[in-house]
């Protein structure tokens, strides 16, 4: 049997199953986007923080991402030391992701202000300082170690605000929770 000749019921019957894992797909990346805002929205310490985060469904998975705003910084400036208010958004999205089985990979992201404090630390290493103490924090929040597939980081090379990559919101580290399959 050649593929032009395959059995028409047996095409709709994948087609079929195709839709339907998708649709189980979008409904579980859904929910922990819903869990996830529930949670920031009714704790009082972080409320104030559901602002700083963004959700984008990608071919890769759910991308969820903490970013800097005016006046509202995730991390000291300069510096890799998560403040308390990050790092109990990232346990909140920990919580929400602990029982699935899907893969982690974090990235950390600055804006295009050249970090000058040394000559050997620039915004690379900033963003990869800031991405692997996301990986620490989800880790130390019974995240399994082998679900992290990758940290990296992409200094200023993926600005948010394309055309203003000095803004704040460039700033960020993004949980990509990848699509297994």
């Amino acid at each position: 049997e050649t593929d032009s000749e395959k059995d028409p019921i047996q095409e709709a019957a994948e087609a079929a199953a195709l839709a339907e894992a998708e649709k189980e797909r979008e409904e579980g990346m859904k929910r922990v986007e819903e869990t996830i805002l529930e949670k920031v929205a009714g704790d009082a310490r972080l409320e104030d923080y559901v602002e700083n985060l963004r959700f984008d469904r990608v071919p890769e998975g759910l991308d969820i991402q903490i970013v800097d705003k005016e006046g509202r910084s995730m991390f000291d400036t300069g510096s890799s030391r998560i403040n308390d208010r990050t790092r109990a958004l990232l346990r909140v999205i920990g919580e929400a992701i602990i029982d699935m089985p899907n893969s982690i990979t974090i990235s950390g992201h600055t804006d295009s202000v050249p970090y000058s404090q040394s000559k050997t630390y620039s915004n690379w290493e900033l963003s990869s300082d800031r991405a692997n103490e996301a990986r620490r924090v989800f880790e130390s929040a019974g995240i399994a170690p082998d679900r992290i597939r990758g940290v990296a980081g992409l200094a200023d090379t993926r600005p948010i605000a394309s055309g203003q990559p000095h803004l704040p919101v460039n700033r960020r580290v993004s949980i990509l929770v990848q699509v297994e399959g």
